[in-house]
C-alpha cells in the first residue's frame, strides 16, 4: 500500500524537489525497516534500542500512517472525479446535429457522429458549438478548451506554496535529526529507541498534506462547481482575483 509514496518520494529526491511524499517515505520507511531488523535480527541491535530486553516494533505506526495518507488521496481523487463529472455533464449539452455546408455553400443538417475532419459547419447565433473547430469566417466568442485549461491552471498562491515546500521539507528533516540527537543524548533509556520514535514522529506530523492539497483541491472543486452552474472560469488566477470582487455589472442580456 505504501509503494506509491516511496516511488514519488524517491522521484522527489532525484529531481531535488522535496515534498510531502519525501517526508512520508522517510518516516514510514525508517519505521518499517527498523521494525524488520528488530524482528528478524534482534541481536544486531545495541542495548540502547531495546525495551525490557525486547526490540521495539513500529509496524502498526507505519501501517496507520500509510492508511491515513491513502485515505486523503482517495478523497482527493473523489473530488477530482466529481469535478470531471460536472464537466462531462456540460459536454453532454452539446447539440445532437450540426449544420454542414457543401462546396456550393448549401446547408444540410447531419448527425453529430457524421461530422468529419475538414467539414465546414455553420453555427447560427445563439446555438451551441457542436465540435472542436477553427473559425473560418464570422465573428463571435467561444472556447471549447476553457474548462480543461482552468483545471490545469495554477493560481498565483500555488507558486508561494511551492517555494515554501522547497524550504519546509529540508527544515523538517533537520528538526527530526535534532530531535533524535537530543533524545539519544539526554533521553531516558532506551535512549536510541526513543530517539527513533521522536525522529519518525517529527517527519510524519510535519507532513504538509494540507499545504500541497488545499490550493489545487480548491481550484478543482470551484471550477467544477461553477461548471455545474453553467459558469465557465477562465483560469485559476481569475478565480483568485474573483475573491476581491464586490460588485458585478451585467448588461440587460
Amino acid at each position: 500500500a505504501g509503494a506509491p509514496f516511496f516511488v514519488r518520494g524517491w522521484a522527489s529526491v532525484v529531481n531535488r524537489s522535496p515534498n510531502m511524499f519525501t517526508l512520508i517515505a522517510i518516516g514510514t520507511g525508517v519505521a518499517y525497516l527498523f521494525s524488520l531488523v528488530s524482528m528478524l535480527f534482534p541481536n544486531l541491535l545495541p542495548a540502547a534500542f531495546t525495551m525490557n530486553g525486547h526490540a521495539p516494533l513500529y509496524f502498526e505506526a507505519a501501517a496507520v500512517i500509510v492508511t491515513l495518507v491513502l485515505l486523503g488521496q482517495v478523497l482527493e481523487l473523489r473530488a477530482r472525479s466529481q469535478t470531471s463529472s460536472a464537466i462531462r455533464a456540460l459536454l453532454e449539452l452539446a447539440p445532437k446535429i450540426a449544420h454542414r455546408l457543401d462546396a456550393s455553400g448549401n446547408e444540410s443538417d447531419i448527425d453529430l457522429a457524421e461530422v468529419q475532419v475538414g467539414d465546414r459547419l455553420r453555427v447560427r447565433p445563439g446555438e451551441k458549438i457542436p465540435v472542436d473547430a477553427v473559425t473560418i469566417e464570422g465573428d463571435s466568442h467561444g472556447d471549447v478548451q476553457m474548462v480543461a485549461q482552468a483545471q490545469r491552471s495554477r493560481a498565483p498562491v500555488q507558486r508561494l506554496v511551492d517555494q515554501v515546500s522547497a524550504w519546509f521539507v529540508p527544515a523538517v528533516v533537520l528538526v527530526a535529526i535534532a530531535a533524535a540527537l537530543a533524545w539519544a543524548l539526554l533521553g531516558p533509556p532506551p535512549a536510541l529507541a526513543h530517539a527513533l520514535v521522536a525522529a519518525v514522529s517529527v517527519l510524519i506530523i510535519a507532513c504538509p498534506c494540507a499545504l500541497g492539497l488545499a490550493t489545487p483541491m480548491s481550484v478543482m472543486v470551484s471550477v467544477g462547481r461553477g461548471a455545474q452552474a453553467g459558469v465557465l472560469i477562465k483560469d485559476a488566477a481569475a478565480l483568485e482575483r474573483l475573491e476581491k470582487v464586490d460588485t458585478v455589472l451585467v448588461d440587460k442580456t
